[in-house]
């Protein structure tokens, strides 16, 4: 995993053993304390920040040493699948959550794992033993979904803080040889706090892809979720040198959270759904064939789409941000003066988006003094 971490974590972290008559499912271990620890006082029906990597029931736990509430990954991998082959991919891909984490235990802009582990319950009866893995990790107030007002002068200098904090979790991976690849709102999560900008972390590294490509996610074509894919992976487009294909799909992911912030859609359907049949994706066509095209239509639904959404005051600049971290081209995709550097841009591009917050809230200010 580039620098930072290897592919498989040297240490298997804690082992805890539990006594019991018959296995529990996953679901079912409100009132288990791991590791003597943290203690699982609520199953969470959906997890509000882990939505990708390897499955698992997610629950909320109290620390005993600290107080501190945590968000534990259980992941029943043995139970739910009887197919040899697959398993051992999952085993994998479970030891590749755990360095990912480990990799992003310096990242302040990236959800922390806390620790992680093995759960095993051994049956009195007969001595047979069933384990869960355990991912131990920060635990955050719920994604940004459900707190976004989607009417473009409401909460403009929170939306603007929420991308530069996105912005900067994107770079701060790029500077560890990373990519997330699955920036979305729901992998954005908030943290409590007395600050009214209310911090936020980026969630769930599960799916990131390694410059090393030591890492089970490296060679697919995507391996976010599929309904975020940035406009050129859609054709199957593949840009061999790492820059344009994995950090420039960071930085589209991230321009296309802008509009789902400011606009409430994704870019990416925008354009789709306005290209002419012929050139849409899954028709066998070549991207740079049809690149021409697109960035056409890309030009339109910003203009006629996105744009006149944006708050006025800042539409301009805001609007220059979206083109760079969204063109169509993800060779010259990013801040224009880094990208003749060779960067995307992306600590940039973060500088941009707090200047703009501060513009915003001091015309908040000012608005609130004339009313």
């Amino acid at each position: 995993m580039g620098n930072n971490a290897a592919a498989v974590p040297n240490d298997e972290g804690f082992k805890d053993f539990h006594e019991v008559a018959a296995f529990p499912d996953a679901e079912a271990l409100v009132g288990v304390t791991i590791a003597k620890r943290w203690e699982l006082v609520e199953l969470l029906a959906k997890s509000p920040q882990d939505s990708g990597g390897i499955f698992g029931v997610g629950y909320r736990a109290h620390d005993l040493k600290d107080g501190v509430d945590r968000f534990v990954k259980v992941v029943d991998y043995r139970r739910k699948l009887e197919d040899p082959i697959r398993l051992v991919e999952l085993l994998q891909e479970a030891r590749f959550e755990v360095a990912a984490h480990k990799a992003c235990l310096r990242m302040t802009k990236v959800v922390r794992m806390v620790d992680h582990g093995m759960l095993t319950f051994r049956k009195t009866e007969d001595d047979a033993l069933y384990s869960f893995l355990c991912l131990v990790q920060e635990l955050g107030d719920g994604d940004i979904k459900t707190h976004v007002d989607y009417m473009p002068n409401q909460g403009v200098p929170w939306k603007l803080w929420v991308l530069r904090e996105v912005a900067l979790a994107a770079r701060q991976m790029e500077n560890a040889n990373l990519a997330h690849n699955d920036i979305k709102p729901s992998n954005v999560i908030r943290f409590e706090s007395k600050d009214v900008r209310r911090p936020v972390k980026l969630g769930d590294v599960g799916r990131i892809v390694t410059k090393a490509g030591g890492g089970p996610h490296d060679q697919k074509e995507w391996a976010g979720d599929p309904r975020h894919k940035p406009i050129e992976v859609l054709y199957g487009w593949y840009e061999p040198e790492w820059t344009n294909r994995s950090t420039a799909a960071d930085a589209y992911m991230l321009g296309n959270l802008i509009c789902f912030l400011f606009v409430g859609a994704s870019l990416t359907e925008r354009i789709v759904s306005s290209l002419p049949a012929q050139y849409q994706p899954g028709k066998n066509l070549m991207y740079r064939d049809v690149l021409d095209v697109v960035r056409h239509t890309w030009n339109t639904v910003l203009a006629e789409q996105v744009l006149p959404n944006l708050p006025g005051e800042i539409r301009e600049k805001l609007g220059n941000i979206i083109r760079w971290l969204t063109e169509p081209d993800p060779v010259v995709r990013g801040e224009p003066s880094a990208r003749r550097a060779g960067t995307i841009g992306l600590d940039r591009i973060a500088s941009h988006l707090e200047r703009l917050a501060l513009q915003a809230q001091m015309q908040e200010r000012l608005q609130r003094k004339a009313s």
